[in-house]
């Protein structure tokens, strides 16, 4: 419940919607971390993809993470999750969040632009609102939809300039792919909420990866059969540093704020990872950076303001 002072002690605090809820200011600074992890992790994915393919580049991605999430669990934390219940609990969140969402997302990219994947991915507010206000009974007042509303509207003011070029058969199945990948990482980030509780988010996290790595031994022939041998050093950086920090760091990052604030207020950060993807590609790759993207960020940031004050 909000504390009011009062006016015979001391003078009125600022109102609600000038600084975030109480708390709330380090998950917000987390995000804003993981927001930009994920973001340089389109470009950085695009050019892994086009040394190793989808499936290895998934499994050694997910292998490297399962690691580092073993390691943290050391000291008797891992008997937490030798529960039917816990297995149960991290069972669909490894399926969804880990195995389908990396695989559908590098697949998706591997076929489409990193700036058309962040639009895509920018879907990902809308679809987890709807799910939590169904499945959590998350409110959504008016100031939220109005805001994930300016979100999107900005998101395809970034759009339209791609819509108007030709638009080839790879890129419609890339986006395609994507488009699943947003499905299934929307659902993990709802499921995940049920969870944390429980759990905690450095169990739940350790916990996905482990059961992801074991869903994902079927695929170890495909992996063990790529030709690791053209894969320069750069690659192998760029792998790294999907391993390690958008994988380990960002996800470990992004499971803890879902844990203290509304899930569609984590979601909505990704509506800033088309703009932000932008902005990379044209500062480390010199790609032009156009009017509508500047715009279209402005109309995001906006939008992103209104649902942290809604």
């Amino acid at each position: 419940m909000r504390e009011f002072a009062s006016p015979e002690v001391a003078p009125a605090p600022p109102p609600a919607a000038a600084l975030p809820a109480r708390g709330e200011g380090a998950p917000l600074a987390v995000l804003s971390f993981v927001t930009v992890v994920w973001a340089v992790n389109f470009p950085v994915a695009k050019f892994a993809v086009g040394q190793i393919p989808p499936i290895p580049l998934t499994m050694i991605r997910v292998g490297i993470a399962t690691l580092a999430y073993a390691a943290f669990l050391a000291g008797g934390k891992w008997r937490t999750l030798l529960t039917r219940e816990a297995l149960l609990a991290v069972l669909p969140l490894a399926a969804l969040g880990i195995v389908a969402n990396q695989l559908l997302f590098i697949a998706g990219l591997d076929r489409t632009t990193p700036a058309r994947s962040a639009i895509v991915v920018a879907l990902i507010p809308a679809c987890v609102a709807l799910l939590a206000h169904r499945f959590l009974g998350e409110r959504l007042n008016r100031a939220k939809w109005i805001g994930i509303g300016i979100a999107f509207i900005g998101v395809s003011i970034v759009e339209i300039p791609a819509l108007r070029e030709s638009m080839s058969t790879r890129y419609l199945v890339g986006d395609g792919i994507t488009l699943l990948a947003v499905f299934a990482f929307s659902s993990y980030t709802v499921l995940a909420k049920r969870a944390l509780p429980t759990l905690g988010p450095l169990v739940a996290m350790a916990g996905c990866y482990i059961v992801a790595s074991v869903l994902l031994l079927p695929l170890v022939p495909t992996a063990i059969a790529n030709d690791w041998g053209r894969v320069t050093m750069k690659g192998w950086i760029a792998l790294a540093y999907m391993a390690t920090a958008a994988t380990v760091f960002a996800y470990l990052g992004h499971c803890w704020a879902l844990s203290r604030i509304e899930s569609g207020r984590v979601a909505v950060f990704t509506c800033l990872q088309p703009v932000l993807a932008g902005l990379i590609s044209w500062g480390f790759l010199h790609e032009p950076l156009p009017a509508p993207l500047l715009a279209g960020g402005a109309v995001v940031l906006t939008g992103v303001a209104l649902v942290q004050r809604g």
